[in-house]
């Protein structure tokens, strides 16, 4: 009986203990600030368990039980209390991705194509203030709400072995199922109506209550004059610019640095057509780009998606604002640039997955893009990456033949790859690639995923066609492992080598795909 209750006492106190560890931890949860400079170190796993459930659970609440967390007065930002609050009548027009565009969306696996649509609203959500959204009742069910931009939550992929540089989960979104609703966020954010881009057509005019407006410039709506007016005014930490084929997030303080908005707006609509031209995508296409600006983003510089997330941390020596309110900076080709990264982001949001990006190839061939914008708006790609340079090209292409031009090690190295491409283009020109990625939109979404080998038999023979020449003796001499049954189709054109390439072509004898 003794130890009995020695058992009993034990294992009371130990219960005590960790309902007294757990208060502290969502005492912890409830008050912590995470900001560049306050970092919450990845060796802290259960304070970074408390405060992600923390966020989980701020966005699940009921809005009007939500209130302001002390962390959004760091990022995304505070609000004065004196600033403004607006009511505003927003126009919804929303149009169902068309028969034309679904086949060739549904294959650019990177671009999130299926994610909702978001809406700008040109209005920002305090901290923990409740929102009103007045809409039609016929409406009820088919718009959301979403509070906040900074959508990547920081406990997945990359940035969950990491120090959080913000709270990891700032961004909530619900569906509206009444004519009249209410919304919060406990860090705040822009505002944004959403809808899946396969829903059906609408138009509805939404009231949105209790928000502060925020910098939105349309081009060609918003004069140079009513921007400024509008960047005085604001007490909104963030705002956008939106072009014709791209949005761009980023903070206001960093909007008002922007020395002329409209060139700035061209100049992005023009990095962003290049994209779709070479990709062979109509346009306009079913929405926007969008680019948003982040103190700590999932993964990466920056990542494809939707939205495109860009770091932007000074702090952490991270740096991309300054590339996307500066035209002169980002239409400066300077070795190891940022503007390599824009254009490499948004060109993955043109890979056709489906069809022609094997495995290896990924980081490869979206710098087709990449060049793309570096030749046809910049005017040349000199000093655009020390990966492209002639020495290095040089050394890449001699050491990987004397070492037996091995697939396995061109997929390893995504500059070494795109040699073979740039050669092909160096021919051909730009063209063919067009031509090529004209004839794969065409296709229909095969029934079954295509394995590598049917991904590279595929680009060859289109690449063949589109040229009027034999590549397969060529992607063999890489090493790229083409079967026999291409041969066929392709020894009807005259084979093809780039100039000088000779010598390594010959040190690789020609062999199937195992």
């Amino acid at each position: 009986m003794f130890k009995q209750k020695i058992l009993f006492a034990s294992a009371f106190a130990l219960a005590a203990f960790s309902a007294h560890a757990a208060a502290d931890l969502s005492g912890f949860a409830a008050t912590a600030i995470v900001s560049p400079e306050r970092p919450l170190s990845k060796d802290l796993a259960e304070q970074r368990r408390a405060v992600h459930d923390k966020c989980l659970e701020l966005a699940s609440m009921r809005p009007e039980d939500i209130r302001a967390h002390p962390s959004a007065d760091f990022f995304p930002g505070a609000v004065p209390k004196d600033a403004k609050r607006v009511s505003k009548k927003i126009k919804i027009s929303h149009r169902q991705i068309s028969e034309e565009l679904y086949p060739i969306a549904e294959k650019l696996s990177y671009s999130g194509w299926d994610r909702p649509t978001l809406y700008s609203t040109g209005l920002y959500a305090a901290p923990g203030e409740l929102v009103k959204i007045t809409m039609p009742q016929e409406m009820a069910g088919r718009i959301s709400v979403q509070i906040g931009c900074h959508s990547d939550d920081l406990n997945r992929w990359m940035a969950k072995g990491e120090d959080w540089r913000r709270m990891p989960l700032v961004v909530n979104s619900r569906l509206l199922e009444n004519a009249v609703n209410t919304a919060a966020n406990a860090f705040g954010g822009l505002i944004y109506l959403s809808c899946p881009p396969t829903g059906g057509d609408f138009e509805a005019e939404v009231e949105i209550e209790n928000a502060v407006p925020a910098p939105h410039f349309v081009l060609g709506k918003t004069t140079e004059a009513q921007w400024r007016k509008m960047l005085e005014n604001s007490a909104a930490p963030w705002g956008e610019v939106e072009c014709a084929s791209i949005i761009l997030t980023i903070s206001a303080d960093s909007l008002k640095k922007i020395p002329d908005i409209e060139k700035n707006a061209r100049v992005w609509d023009a990095i962003v057509g290049a994209c779709y031209d070479l990709a062979q995508i109509p346009v306009p296409f079913y929405r926007k780009q969008r680019v948003v600006s982040d103190v700590h983003i999932g993964g990466g510089f920056m990542h494809s998606g939707y939205p495109v997330m860009a770091q932007h941390c000074p702090s952490a020596g991270l740096e991309s604002e300054s590339y996307i309110y500066d035209p002169a900076k980002l239409m400066n080709s300077v070795e190891g640039a940022a503007n390599w990264g824009f254009f490499h982001e948004i060109g993955h949001n043109m890979q056709n997955v489906v069809d022609w990006v094997f495995g290896g190839s990924t980081e490869v061939t979206v710098n087709l893009f990449t060049l793309y914008v570096f030749d046809t708006v910049l005017g040349g790609r000199n000093g655009a990456h020390p990966g492209i340079s002639k020495e290095e090209t040089r050394k890449m292409t001699e050491a990987y033949f004397a070492s037996g031009a091995k697939f396995e090690d061109w997929q390893k190295n995504p500059f070494l790859g795109l040699i073979m491409f740039r050669q092909i283009q160096a021919d051909f020109g730009w063209d063919m690639f067009k031509r090529a990625f004209k004839k794969f939109n065409e296709k229909g979404k095969p029934s079954a995923e295509k394995t590598d080998g049917e991904k590279i038999d595929g680009m060859v023979l289109c690449f063949s066609e589109a040229a009027g020449r034999d590549m397969m003796p060529f992607f063999r001499a890489w090493g790229v492992p083409v079967s026999d049954s291409v041969r066929e189709k392709t020894k009807k054109y005259r084979p093809w080598m780039p100039c000088g390439f000779e010598k390594y072509a010959s040190a690789k004898p020609e062999t199937a795909k195992p």
